[in-house]
């Protein structure tokens, strides 16, 4: 997970970065509110100032150098299933792979 459109997929739920940083639980609530303004997770990418990655780097400075580990195990905690149904665009580009799967 490098690209901002996947750390947007951490939005689905912020708080599984507590799993990580427990001591940015204030932190994590603020980003938790971000989300909250969005539709989906996936709107959150309005600018490079302001992309997933950013926002997340700016809450939790620690993530920036470890966010090609801490990501994908955010990620998986959250579960498939909840990024699909919350992220309609991710779970569309996944339905292409299954298709091209099968």
């Amino acid at each position: 997970m490098v690209g901002d459109l996947d750390e947007a997929l951490l939005f689905v739920d912020a708080q599984v970065l507590d799993w990580e940083f427990l001591e940015h639980e204030r932190e994590i609530q603020q980003l938790k509110s971000i989300a909250d303004q969005f539709k989906n997770p996936e709107l959150i990418n309005e600018s490079p100032e302001t992309a997933p990655s950013k926002r997340i780097i700016s809450a939790i400075p620690e993530y920036k150098g470890s966010k090609t580990s801490v990501g994908p195990l955010v990620a998986e905690k959250i579960g498939l299933g909840r990024l699909r149904q919350a992220c309609p665009h991710f779970n569309e580009w996944l339905s292409q792979l299954e298709e091209i799967a099968n």
